[in-house]
């Protein structure tokens, strides 16, 4: 660039000045000049490459963009150069006239970020279950047109090819990664090592949009014998990935560790994790670069086997410098911890800027005939000196000092969650020790905040779970419809405008549910069988939250 001289204001149009004083116009670029007002005349300067009113001379303007091959190339926001994103044909998407990605699974149609999406990274967590049951995805296409899904990556030698009808749903098993589990086919204990793999993660993409959960594994039952260790994720679109996490975890329990799982999406990733507990050395995750698909596996550690509530990692922070999906996980665990029986956890995070300061938090349904379940939640501050007040008042009014801190309720209220800065809020079933059933295990969510909520789901329930159920937070005088069917009388939350319905789901094909209402609302799906549970956010928007 090139400055090329001050002018007075009488000789120059780019400044409007009168007697009074009249401040100049905005800065412009014409001819390739960048021009501005400075002490009452016009500072002209000549770009080499390109003039931004705002921003001056650049590498590039802003959001102009050009096709190269099957890249898009979009000038950055400040203007210091292009950033490429691959048009990606599985998905049919090209780059157009436009210089963007164009098609029904490119960034500008899927619009708003929500768990609707047409690229996932299903990634197996530690777990000490029997090798015989799988894990699995289950697939449901929110489109009107069939959608072509193709899975590869992990564990796979060859893709896998799905076409799901509009509105459908599929289940695909997947095979176990002996490296990310912790085991191989006989598994106790599992491997306390951390570990970082290549490859490790499955990869889906679809042509058009879907959502997708992964259970862990999926089937609880092979003849007469019991996985007895089971949960399951929602699973986040990559276009929804953040760069800065908080986890929810849950301790060490004996020789099992909790853990941190990390996907990357684009190559080159690299990941500082500030943990809040013992971590297992292994692989030092602080040091090493991930390729796009490449999974590591962070573990408690403890020096001892005799330890029944060790290392935590809730708290800890984890922040990257691109895009990566966090996975809090548990190999198996007690809760509380010294009530039978271990459970595998897990759950995806939500990224920093999705999370909010409102939640309400909802307790888990058992057998109606035998009462509602109590259940675990645990807040966790993202930022220092956070305060908490809860409606009904009096259930936790708090302040966590620092970020990272977390409280733990055990309450089988309905609350609604209030707090001065962003949060994670997570909730954990307990063990059927505590309840006196054989209904049920530990299981773990992570509340939607009320920000995020949605008037319209589509969700997934498996079927092959002995009962399943869905809770709903709506507003009160919201009407709601679940799969065509009214949901009446909501539970008011006293002093609340909140209110919530526990819904057993009906069997339906493939479990496959439509739920819809005139204001938005949230939604929680949980199900049970013999000793074992599951529990996720049946969907929600992943939307930027300042």
């Amino acid at each position: 660039m090139r400055l090329i001289c001050l002018l007075s204001i009488s000789l120059v149009g780019g400044c409007n000045a009168t007697s009074q004083g009249t401040p100049c116009e905005q800065s412009k670029c014409a001819n390739g000049d960048h021009l501005s007002c400075e002490a009452g005349a016009v500072r002209i300067i000549t770009c080499d490459t390109a003039c931004d009113a705002e921003l001056g001379c650049v590498t590039c303007v802003p959001g102009d963009a050009y096709c190269d091959g099957d890249k898009s190339m979009v000038c950055a926001a400040d203007g210091t150069g292009y950033q490429a994103t691959h048009c990606d044909a599985v998905m049919d998407v090209s780059c157009g006239d436009s210089g963007l990605c164009e098609g029904e699974c490119s960034p500008q149609f899927l619009g708003e970020k929500s768990y609707i999406g047409c690229e996932y990274f299903p990634t197996i967590t530690p777990n000490r279950v029997d090798y015989k049951f799988l894990p699995a995805v289950v697939l449901a296409n929110a489109s009107t047109d069939v959608a072509r899904v193709q899975i590869d990556g992990g564990m796979l030698s060859t893709p896998i090819v799905l076409e799901i009808a509009p509105g459908g749903s599929e289940v695909q098993e997947l095979p176990w990664d002996p490296q990310l589990r912790g085991c191989g086919e006989f598994c106790n204990p599992i491997d306390p090592s951390s570990v970082a793999v290549s490859g490790g993660a499955y990869h889906i993409r679809s042509n058009r949009p879907i959502t997708a959960y992964q259970f862990s594994p999926l089937n609880h039952t092979d003849g007469d014998d019991h996985s007895y260790s089971n949960d399951a994720s929602v699973l986040l679109p990559s276009n929804t990935w953040g760069t800065n996490y908080t986890i929810a975890g849950w301790g060490h329990w004996y020789s099992n560790p909790g853990a941190i799982v990390i996907t990357a999406k684009e190559n080159d990733t690299k990941i500082t994790l500030d943990a809040s507990a013992a971590v297992d050395q292994s692989v030092d995750v602080n040091a090493i670069t991930l390729q796009s698909g490449d999974v590591v596996v962070v573990k408690s550690y403890e020096n001892t086997n005799s330890e029944r509530d060790g290392a935590d990692l809730t708290g800890s922070s984890v922040s990257s410098n691109k895009p990566i999906q966090v996975i809090s996980a548990h190999s198996c665990t007690q809760i509380p911890t010294d009530t039978a029986a271990c459970d595998h956890l897990e759950e995806t995070m939500l990224p920093n800027q999705a999370l909010g300061k409102k939640y309400v938090v909802t307790y888990p349904t058992i057998d109606p005939l035998q009462g509602d379940r109590d259940r675990l939640v645990r807040i966790v501050a993202v930022e220092d000196n956070t305060e908490i007040t809860s409606v009904p008042a009096g259930v936790v009014n708090a302040t966590l000092a620092n970020a990272g801190d977390f409280i733990e309720l055990a309450t089988s209220k309905d609350v609604e969650l209030n707090t001065t800065k962003k949060v994670v809020v997570a909730q954990y079933m307990k063990g059927i020790g505590h309840e006196q059933t054989e209904f049920g295990d530990p299981a773990m969510t992570v509340a939607v905040p009320v920000v995020q909520y949605r008037n319209a789901y589509r969700f997934l329930a498996p079927d092959n779970y002995d009962v399943s159920y869905v809770n709903i937070v709506a507003r009160l005088g919201t009407s709601v419809t679940l799969d065509g069917m009214p949901v009446t009388d909501f539970i008011p939350i006293v002093g609340s405008e909140w209110g919530s319905k526990h819904v057993e789901l009906q069997s339906t094909a493939g479990g496959h549910h439509q739920i819809d209402g005139t204001d938005d609302f949230g939604i929680s799906v949980y199900g049970y069988a013999r000793r074992t549970s599951y529990w996720y956010p049946g969907g929600l928007n992943v939307v930027s939250i300042d």
